[in-house]
């Protein structure tokens, strides 16, 4: 029987982030280890964009912030997690954007959040929000006003 049921429902993904703080090199690559079986193992075990955030952030702070060297695991774990998060994200870079969509929203309102952390500055109009949307997203590429609308004509050259 195999135990992967049991330690996925037991094990939750911020207990382990807290393992990868430890100054233990063993105990972070072992962490990994485990955050990697749990989502190559479980492909609907959830986690967040949140929690990916967390973890890479802690692989930022703990583990390359401690020391510019570190064990041929480590870097093996560390790929391999990069790997198994984007591969999770592939069938949603090919899902159309909808606007009325409160999901997709919010998702891009977190990327413009990730990319723009200062607030807009607007009048208070929806007019200037959305001018300072498009001038926003101009700095990040995109092409059309509103800037989401670059999602729907990606798809329609495919």
């Amino acid at each position: 029987m195999s135990m992967l049921p049991i330690v996925s429902r037991g094990v939750k993904f911020p207990n382990l982030v807290k393992l990868i703080g430890s100054h233990n090199p063993a105990t972070q690559a072992n962490a990994i280890g485990l955050i990697n079986n749990l989502l190559l193992k479980e492909k609907s075990t959830p986690i967040t964009l949140d929690t990916v955030g967390n973890i890479r952030e802690a692989l930022r702070t703990y583990v390359q912030g401690r020391s510019a060297t570190f064990g041929k695991e480590m870097k093996h774990e560390m790929y391999v997690f990069q790997v198994l998060t984007l591969n999770r994200l592939t069938p949603r870079a090919f899902q159309r954007y909808d606007p009325k969509n409160e999901a997709h929203v919010q998702m891009l309102q977190y990327l413009s959040d990730a990319c723009f952390p200062e607030p807009v500055p607007s009048s208070g109009s929806r007019n200037s929000t959305t001018v300072a949307a498009a001038t926003q997203g101009k700095k990040l590429g995109f092409t059309n006003n509103p800037p989401w609308s670059d999602f729907n004509e990606t798809d329609r050259k495919s």
